[in-house]
């Protein structure tokens, strides 16, 4: 049977036979074109492993050779090393130049990337041959096996039997996992023969094996061990096909690096034999797509149709719409790919790694109607937007003061141009593109004039020409003791200024015909603010209007039994005058008049309780007395700072008292402790008495001080009161003490 009639037959067996691979290869004719690629970047020479190309796998790869292909190896050929670093990752791009990739026992991880790679590369046409061993074959101690290593995770984390996919599994996204498990088998002769790679296969051997979990209905079981477990598997993904077998020692010829255990199992049953026909089978492997494409009207598409393309081909389909269609969408199996309003040309590049059906939506190209203005009129337009062919008008219009000066029409690539000096225009055009209508206006000029009366300026002044709609800035400026009044605009108010405060005023005016414009001034006018204080007046008073330039007097009288005090003008004392004149007036001032009451008089003698305030008679509860240890008259504190005008207040936490009060204008607090008081006999007018003194210390404004060091005797308490020295308080405060000898009566006089 020749080798043609060996490929049909195996191939309508393949079709009959039930539960057997249900895809169907096409033998490539030309061999030479075809590149297998073995991995050595991960460990495959760790401890007694030499699956190398030229090492253990020599006789695999040469039986490769012989078949015509090409052989190369992705690594080192003397990596023994148990560390990854100088192994370089496998990627998308080095596999893509390869039809076969065959991965000999990996000692190393995969890395996510890799394992992407890998799989994209079958997704898209690739073909890759697993080749594991068994469980615990962890040659280089690393923590992983082959098992392992293919699964993507390490014994123990995932249930290797269920069909979960798990997010980090590898091949059981193909469909499979390998069994966490060590077999041994010589020979194995359950293998499909009817299939390409168990062709011819009688026996294969497993030394130290795993076996294999089918997890999807579209893997290909071709060996199986006696207890029915799969030992070798094979199935698609997308575009592309792998092969799976639980040991490498099949293929192990024997040789490689002096000293690693290696056994001759190439050369054992029907090994090598296996080996070849999964080379042969996987380089190839071809799927046959259907690229389906069809469009609608208005445009076409090249190719077009149906056709059956080989898997991994690219085919471009180039689209162009009609004159006055454009591209609306292209949908690749349903989804949208493209979209446009405008597009007329669009190549799409479709990878045909399965099916594919394109579908493209031609569409009449509305095209939009743009207006273009300068200002001074306006275009309007039967319709902003229309489709290829459509007539459409539009009309232009001059505002007042401006005339059509040019008129250009542009769509698609024509061009029109008309000239004119009306007010109005009506046209048409047919819409050949997009369509653009440019329309330039020209404008009027008109007389400006601008006049300022007396009290100020304005700026520009006089006559001058200016364009319609053009801005034109006026300043208006008051003279010194002006404002501005009224600014008039062609007869009309449109500014009135504010008393004092309009010194320049800026009017931005646009023109739109003949133009006047005048300001007018008039003087300022200011106010003083005329106040009296309690005890007297001031005349004018109240808020008192005087013209810039001006002159003004204010006459201050006292009250009965007040005299002045102070005059101050804009917070500044001029002094206890009865008249004040503000001259040539060009600024808001104040004037404020303060007054004061005349002496007070306080008289009282000491061991009487009568006292009197101005003439009039009060009555204290503590008669004053002479202290004779001092020889000095204590009076009732609080009696005489009251009548004094002074505040009293008494601390009873800290036991100490505050008097308060002004000394020619300045606050002054006097502080007395009454705290550690010492009980002393004095005898007063004849009689012995009790008295409670301090220790004399006495704190004027902060500072302290001693009255009994300075001879005015000590502050007291008697009957529940307490009595100062008369002369000390008094003169702290600033009021005079006379004493009459003769009448023994002390006056007391405050404001002298």
């Amino acid at each position: 049977m020749s080798h043609i009639e060996k490929t049909i037959y195996s191939i309508l067996l393949t079709i009959l036979l039930a539960g057997l691979l249900i895809f169907v290869p096409v033998h490539a004719e030309n061999n030479s074109t075809v590149s297998i690629l073995f991995d050595n970047a991960h460990l495959q020479t760790a401890g007694n492993a030499d699956w190398t190309i030229s090492g253990g796998y020599s006789d695999f790869a040469d039986a490769i050779r012989n078949l015509g292909y090409t052989v190369d190896q992705f690594g080192k050929d003397d990596s023994r090393s148990v560390y990854h670093d100088s192994d370089p990752d496998i990627t998308y791009d080095v596999l893509r130049k390869y039809k076969v990739y065959i991965v000999p026992e990996p000692n190393d991880p995969f890395t996510s990337k890799e394992q992407e790679a890998i799989l994209k590369y079958i997704y898209d046409g690739g073909t890759v041959f697993f080749i594991a061993d068994h469980a615990g074959a962890d040659r280089n101690r690393n923590g992983w096996d082959a098992v392992e290593i293919f699964n993507g995770w390490q014994k123990g984390v995932h249930d290797v039997k269920s069909t979960e996919i798990y997010n980090d599994d590898f091949v059981a996204k193909l469909g499979f996992r390998f069994q966490f498990d060590n077999r041994w088998q010589s020979p194995i002769t359950d293998i499909e023969r009817n299939s390409d790679i168990g062709q011819n296969v009688s026996a294969i051997g497993a030394w130290g094996a795993s076996s294999i979990v089918v997890l999807s209905p579209t893997i290909t079981v071709i060996a199986r061990y006696k207890d029915g477990a799969p030992y070798v598997v094979a199935g698609t993904y997308g575009a592309g096909a792998f092969v799976a077998i639980g040991d490498s020692s099949p293929f192990d010829d024997g040789t490689g690096t002096v000293g690693d255990k290696l056994y001759d199992g190439w050369n054992d049953y029907d090994d090598a034999k296996f080996a070849v026909n999964v080379v042969r089978y996987l380089a190839s492997y071809t799927k046959v797509f259907c690229l389906k494409i069809a469009h609608s009207i208005g445009g076409y598409a090249k190719p077009s149709g149906t056709l059956s393309v080989v898997a991994g081909k690219t085919v471009t389909v180039s689209i162009t719409a009609s004159v006055g269609y454009h591209i609306e969408n292209i949908l690749l199996d349903g989804q949208k790919v493209f979209s446009s309003q405008s597009a007329s040309q669009y190549l799409l590049p479709v990878y045909m790694n399965a099916d594919h059906k394109v579908y493209i939506d031609f569409r009449r190209t509305l095209y939009p109607v743009y207006v273009g203005t300068t200002k001074g009129g306006t275009v309007a337009v039967s319709s902003d937007m229309a489709y290829y062919g459509d007539i459409i008008s539009y009309t232009v219009s001059a505002d007042k003061g401006y005339a059509i000066d040019l008129i250009k029409v542009t769509t698609g690539s024509q061009t029109i141009t008309i000239t004119s000096n009306m007010s109005k225009y009506t046209g048409t055009v047919a819409v050949l593109g997009t369509t653009t209508i440019d329309v330039r206006f020209s404008v009027k000029k008109y007389m400006v004039t601008s006049v300022a009366y007396e009290g100020g300026s304005i700026v520009p002044s006089g006559e001058q020409e200016k364009t319609y709609g053009s801005y034109v800035l006026f300043t208006i400026t008051a003279s010194r003791g002006y404002h501005i009044k009224n600014i008039v605009v062609n007869g009309e108010v449109v500014y009135s200024g504010v008393h004092n405060t309009d010194d320049v005023y800026y009017l931005k005016l646009q023109i739109t015909g003949t133009t006047t414009i005048e300001a007018t001034f008039a003087k300022d006018t200011y106010t003083i603010e005329a106040r009296a204080g309690e005890g007297g007046s001031i005349s004018p008073s109240g808020e008192v209007k005087v013209v810039y330039g001006e002159s003004i007097t204010f006459y201050i009288t006292p009250e009965e039994g007040y005299k002045i005090k102070d005059v101050k003008v804009d917070g500044e004392s001029v002094g206890a005058v009865e008249e004040y004149t503000f001259e040539d007036v060009n600024a808001n001032h104040t004037i404020e008049a303060e007054f004061e009451k005349k002496e007070t008089v306080i008289v009282l003698r000491p061991g009487e309780t009568y006292y009197w305030v101005n003439g009039q008679m009060s009555e204290m509860d503590v008669a004053p007395f002479i202290d004779p240890r001092y020889n000095r008259t204590v009076v009732p504190l609080r009696f005489v700072a009251e009548a004094m005008g002074l505040s009293v207040e008494w601390n009873g936490e800290t036991r100490e008292i505050s008097i308060t009060g002004y000394v020619q204008g300045e606050y002054t607090e006097l502080i007395i402790p009454m705290k550690n008081l010492k009980k002393v006999k004095v005898n007063l007018r004849g009689k012995e008495e009790y008295l409670y003194e301090s220790d004399g210390t006495v704190y004027i404004g902060g500072e302290e001080r001693n009255l009994e060091e300075m001879g005015l005797g000590k502050p007291v308490i008697y009957h529940s009161r307490t009595m100062v020295p008369i002369r000390f308080i008094a003169e702290v405060f600033g009021a005079k003490v006379d004493w009459d000898g003769e009448t023994h009566t002390i006056y007391i006089t405050i404001g002298y």
